[in-house]
């Protein structure tokens, strides 16, 4: 049995990012975070892994912000990454 966001969270994916952010508290302090970390650890050809990448939001994020990485994302659920992230 494929693993399903939407089953396992009771959400429909195209909402998931709206979800997500009112169930983990100070969600979008722990993204800051998360990027400052990794611009210090960026590694120098600037390929980074997004583990359980979701609808990409992250991704995307990190994209923009240091513009010469090349980002994979990996996911169990191939219906997230089909979803446009919110921004």
């Amino acid at each position: 049995m494929a693993h399903s966001v939407s089953d396992h969270l009771h959400v429909m994916i195209a909402d998931y990012d709206r979800f997500i952010r009112t169930v983990i508290p100070h969600y979008e302090t722990m993204r800051a975070v998360q990027l400052e970390l990794l611009a210090r650890c960026l590694p120098s050809d600037g390929r980074v892994i997004d583990l359980g990448g979701g609808t990409c939001a992250f991704a995307r994020t990190e994209a923009e912000k240091f513009p010469g990485s090349r980002v994979e994302i990996w996911n169990t659920n191939q219906a997230m990454l089909e979803v446009e992230p919110a921004r």
